[in-house]
């Protein structure tokens, strides 16, 4: 069962979907204004992560959560195409082969830049 704030969370959330290079990457984030809209705040967006592979054809899904000091950090989820840990080492974090994360001392914006270059790298394009 989800709260209808989560739930309300996750409609902006998915409103807000983006994908790149062929959409084998999906980028899915969660902003302080969404937090503020719906009352919730980083901890009810642990569910999130899961939704990026959901989809028809991607490869890469990636969650990116603003902290209130405007940096961001990211939660990266792939198939056997792609390793998760590889592509969050490149940005001093890690994991496992397919469920990794990263912290960016930058803005949602340049955090996705980053992200979208490197998978480019990752995904051979």
């Amino acid at each position: 069962t989800k709260t209808k704030k989560f739930a309300a969370l996750e409609r902006l959330a998915i409103e807000g979907m983006q994908f790149f290079l062929d959409e084998r990457v999906c980028i899915l984030t969660v902003t302080n204004e969404m937090y503020k809209k719906t009352g919730t705040t980083e901890l009810d967006t642990e569910s999130l992560p899961p939704l990026t592979r959901q989809i028809e054809g991607v490869e890469i899904g990636l969650t990116i959560r603003e902290k209130a000091d405007g940096t961001c950090k990211c939660s990266i989820r792939t198939y056997e195409s792609v390793n998760a840990a590889e592509l969050a080492s490149a940005f001093g974090g890690g994991g496992h082969k397919q469920a990794a994360a990263c912290r960016f001392d930058c803005d949602v914006k340049t955090a996705t830049k980053m992200l979208v270059e490197k998978s480019k790298e990752l995904l051979h394009i």
